[in-house]
């Protein structure tokens, strides 16, 4: 009955009232599995005739002609069928009783709950009454049976069968006092600070999609990094190296800027997109003033009055270095979606076949590197601290 009720209100939310009436008479009209009857067959001792009988007998021309009966007859007829309908609902019950409890017994294991003990119980919800969850603890008042406890809830007593209720363990209370008189005493802040190693993954990649990573301002890597194949011939790793040296200036990890195009925002709406600065701990100040100071040493922010204002957070890195992001996930909701596609890479790839020599180009912080109109630099504001 509660599955059919659950989805009956899954599929008539609105109206799923309306239908239980013939929602009690599908359940009534269906013979019950352990007793081999439908519930109208015991109560009134003949099948009842549903839609589904009615249509099986249009279909099948199996239409009986009434008989003519006396009232005596049928009182008789009747009793005699309730009867021995009750003797084989017997039987089958006690078939049926078997048969579940040798399934429900392979894996049922012997539980005892002594008295004082704390249990939880498993009650319907105040929102759902077919959904149901633990809710306590609660304490055990007495044992009635091996299977049924009587548990005092909030000084209500109310008695509950064994497999309601599941021991309620207590967590053990430590006390950890570690005393380090050798380590300075810091200052603990509110942080607005993520945390990488410790946070969910998907939820990271999803987060840091968002985040715009600075620029580094000095060089990590440079064409010193290059590796050349020692194969080579000592005349073709010179010019190798003649090579690197004349393009020294790109093989580096430092973003560079093109002018062959600008990239250019366009939103949904002209209303200016704010948000409330993230709190930034004191100890951290000096880290944003440099990456802020060091950006526009690059040239690649400038002061700004702009309405717009999306903030910042520092992310910490699994080295435990720290990171200088601009989150603008405001403004990206309101960003018109670029439809255009990108290129399948098994296409790119079928093109090349017959080509002897296949180059790859990892370009550095390409974000950085693409400027923008004028009228699109307003909408990437941040505040300073």
């Amino acid at each position: 009955m509660k599955l059919m009720l659950k989805r009956l209100c899954a599929e008539r939310p609105r109206d799923w009232d309306k239908y239980l009436g013939p929602a009690l008479f599908a359940y009534r009209e269906v013979p019950q599995e352990s007793v081999l009857f439908s519930p109208f067959e015991l109560v009134y001792g003949w099948p009842v005739r549903g839609p589904m009988t009615i249509l099986k007998e249009l279909w099948t021309r199996e239409i009986t002609d009434p008989e003519v009966r006396s009232t005596y007859e049928y009182v008789i007829n009747l009793r005699e069928r309730l009867e021995s309908t009750c003797e084989l609902v017997k039987q089958n019950l006690e078939k049926a009783s078997r048969k579940q409890s040798r399934i429900y017994n392979r894996k049922s294991r012997s539980r005892k709950i002594k008295v004082g003990q704390k249990v939880l119980v498993l009650l319907p919800t105040k929102a759902n009454k077919l959904l149901m969850h633990w809710k306590g603890p609660f304490s055990i008042v007495e044992k009635i049976s091996d299977l049924d406890y009587r548990i005092d809830m909030r000084g209500k007593l109310k008695m509950f069968h064994v497999n309601m209720l599941k021991l309620y363990v207590e967590r053990e209370q430590t006390n950890v006092c570690v005393s380090a008189p050798d380590h300075k005493v810091g200052f603990v802040a509110t942080v607005s600070v993520i945390d990488l190693e410790n946070e969910d993954t998907d939820d990271v990649d999803n987060y840091e999609s968002e985040l715009i990573e600075t620029p580094v301002a000095v060089a990590k890597e440079t064409l010193r990094d290059v590796h050349i194949n020692e194969a080579l011939k000592a005349n073709e790793t010179v010019k190798v190296q003649c090579l690197l040296d004349k393009f020294s200036h790109v093989l580096t990890d430092i973003p560079g800027r093109t002018n062959v195009l600008q990239h250019d925002i366009k939103l949904t709406s002209d209303d200016p997109v704010r948000f409330k600065p993230y709190p930034i701990p004191y100890a951290m100040l000096d880290t944003v003033n440099k990456e802020v100071d060091k950006m526009i040493e690059m040239d690649i922010i400038e002061r700004s009055d702009s309405p717009y204002s999306s903030p910042f957070v520092i992310v910490k890195k699994k080295d435990q270095s720290n990171r200088f992001c601009i989150d603008f996930r405001g403004l990206n909701s309101i960003t018109i979606f670029d439809a255009e596609t990108m290129g399948n890479i098994e296409e790119m790839f079928s093109k090349l076949s017959g080509y002897q020599f296949i180059s790859k180009i990892d370009l550095t912080k390409g974000y950085w590197q693409i400027s923008l109109v004028d009228a699109a630099k307003p909408k990437t504001a941040f505040p300073n601290t």
